[in-house]
């Protein structure tokens, strides 16, 4: 398991290696991040052939019907609103 500062941090973790299969890793992406938001990184990840199939669950405090929309047209697979209930 790795933990990530910010948006950047999880694109430049993926930039240095070569990933031929996203079947191995499981994001859990927070909307509001510093330097490069979650939305982004998220758009970033799926636009990129190798990374598409990422699985990527959105946990955020966010619960904008417009922002929940849009994580999946961007292709995230869940979105949790926190806090979670268990």
């Amino acid at each position: 398991m790795a933990h990530f500062r910010d948006g950047q941090a999880i694109l430049d973790f993926f930039a240095q290696r070569v990933v031929t299969d996203a079947a191995g890793y499981l994001l859990l992406l927070d909307i509001r991040m510093p330097k490069v938001d979650g939305i982004e990184v998220l758009r970033r990840l799926k636009a990129d052939a190798t990374l598409a199939k990422l699985p990527v669950i959105m946990l955020t405090t966010t619960d904008d019907t417009r922002e929940v929309e849009r994580c999946y047209e961007l292709g995230c697979n869940v979105y949790i609103q926190k806090p979670v209930d268990y």
